[in-house]
This record gives structure tokens, C-alpha cells and sequence, in this order.
């Protein structure tokens, strides 16, 4: 998908708070995806720096217009439309999104040593690497919600 394809996308009859939206989540999503590679390279500090503005990002934007929206326009329509395209993807892409950020939260917590003793964890690698897969799908089914909803693609 050449640049021009993708302007054409964004400037669709979508509201700019999906626009925003979506583009607030492929940048966090970049963000995870540098932080990750920080740890790789063993800069542990930046890595979370990176990581927990990554999140705080991500659920400023889950917080303020997905909730809402999810909660105005698919959820009473949920189980009557679900076998449209929109609805369906637009219910996975919650699902997963929340899923994503409650982990993401509890890594957070968990770094920064605020959870109770008996929630906190000392394995980081496998629960970071299921939140950070996890992040990436609940993107991509928004990228294809975006897709489906608002670009016609779909």
C-alpha cells in the first residue's frame, strides 16, 4: 500500500477521534516494539521508560474513545449484528484490547513494584512478551476495524 493509498485511507468519513485513535495506536505500537528492542539490548531503563509511556499512551486513547464508542455503537447491538463484518471485528478488537491492557497495566504495576505480594510476579519475560503479542493483535484488528469500518475496505 503505497502513501498515497494509506492518506486516502485516513481521510475517509471517519471521525477524527478514530483517526486519532488509530494512529495514537500504531505509534504506541512502534513505541512497544522499540522498547522491546531496548531490553534486547539490555537498556533496562530506557526500556521502561519507553514501555510505560507506550501504555499510559495506549489506555489515555482506549480510556477517552474506544470505551465510549464500543460502548455507544457495537455493544447494544451485540448479539443481533454480530454476523456483520464491522460489529464482529470491532467486538474481537475489544476483546483482545482489553485483554492487552489489563496485562499491560500489570506489567507496569508489576516493574514499578506496586502490586500487593501476593499479584507481583519476578518472571517478566514470558508475561511482557504475551502482553506485547497480544498489543499487536489488538492493533491490527483495529487497523482492520478502521479498514472495514471507515475505508470501505472490508
Amino acid at each position: 500500500m503505497g502513501l498515497a493509498a494509506i492518506v486516502s485511507a485516513l481521510t475517509t468519513k471517519a471521525p477524527s477521534g478514530a483517526v486519532l485513535a488509530l494512529v495514537v495506536s500504531l505509534v504506541a505500537a512502534a513505541m512497544l516494539t522499540a522498547g522491546w528492542r531496548l531490553a534486547v539490548a539490555r537498556r533496562y531503563t530506557a526500556h521502561r521508560v519507553v514501555q510505560t509511556a507506550a501504555v499510559a499512551l495506549s489506555s489515555a486513547i482506549i480510556v477517552t474513545w474506544m470505551v465510549r464508542s464500543f460502548v455507544r455503537y457495537v455493544a447494544p447491538q451485540i448479539p443481533a449484528r454480530l454476523s456483520q463484518r464491522a460489529y464482529a471485528v470491532a467486538t474481537v478488537h475489544a476483546a483482545v484490547g482489553v485483554v492487552a491492557l489489563v496485562l499491560g497495566l500489570y506489567v507496569v504495576l508489576g516493574a514499578f513494584k506496586v502490586l500487593p505480594a501476593r499479584l507481583s510476579f519476578t518472571r517478566f519475560k514470558p508475561v511482557m512478551r504475551s502482553s506485547y503479542a497480544l498489543y499487536l493483535l489488538g492493533a491490527l484488528t483495529g487497523v482492520v476495524l478502521y479498514a472495514v469500518a471507515y475505508a470501505g475496505l472490508g
